[in-house]
């Protein structure tokens, strides 16, 4: 197994350092729950490669919201890799291309810490982030009950401008008589 040496930083100073510490730059952090773990075995000195999918609560590092991501570690955690458990909530530093081509790569010494509650731990990190001019974006919604209250909104939304512009036209067609002509006096 990896010994890795003391953490030398706070996740919160991780973040407002711009995800760079003195033994470690990052390309992109996410804070989620992780949804899936699954693991690819192989022989000889690679043990294989494990995919963690993670449900994301504030992505840091991008302008572009993910909802989902899958981050690779080099085995289940027994040697070099991470041991993410399925259900848990994570802070996730990773690179984008680790050794061996492996995308979105976090190794077992990296600063992945488990916390409490992803949400929380997203909104407290926001603050951080934009406190220090680091990129954070919440999660985009995909879901269908997401879709679903965004395509109401817009629908209201557009009732009203509809009906806000013929209340004018309304309006202005019931004291000149056309719409378009001048307001004239009542005649006598």
């Amino acid at each position: 197994a990896t010994t890795c040496a003391p953490r030398e930083v706070a996740t919160d100073d991780l973040v407002a350092g711009g995800l760079e510490s003195r033994t470690h730059d990052y390309d992109f952090a996410v804070v989620g729950r992780v949804t899936a773990v699954t693991t690819a075995m192989s022989e000889g000195e690679n043990h294989g490669r494990t995919y963690v999918e993670i449900s994301v609560s504030g992505a840091f590092g991008t302008r572009t919201g993910w909802s989902g991501v899958v981050v690779t570690t080099p085995d289940p955690g027994w040697v070099s890799g991470y041991a993410f458990e399925e259900g848990r909530s994570y802070f996730v530093p990773f690179v984008a291309e680790g050794p061996d081509g492996m995308i979105n790569y976090v190794g077992a010494c990296d600063l992945v810490e488990e916390v409490a509650d992803a949400d929380v731990t997203a909104a407290h990190l926001a603050e951080v982030a934009s406190e220090n001019g680091v990129d954070f974006v919440y999660p985009i919604a995909t879901s269908a009950s997401g879709a679903f209250v965004t395509v109401i909104f817009l629908g209201v939304l557009g009732f009203l401008l509809w009906w806000t512009v013929r209340m004018r036209r309304s309006s202005r067609t019931r004291l000149s008589g056309t719409g378009s002509d001048p307001l004239q006096p009542p005649e006598p």
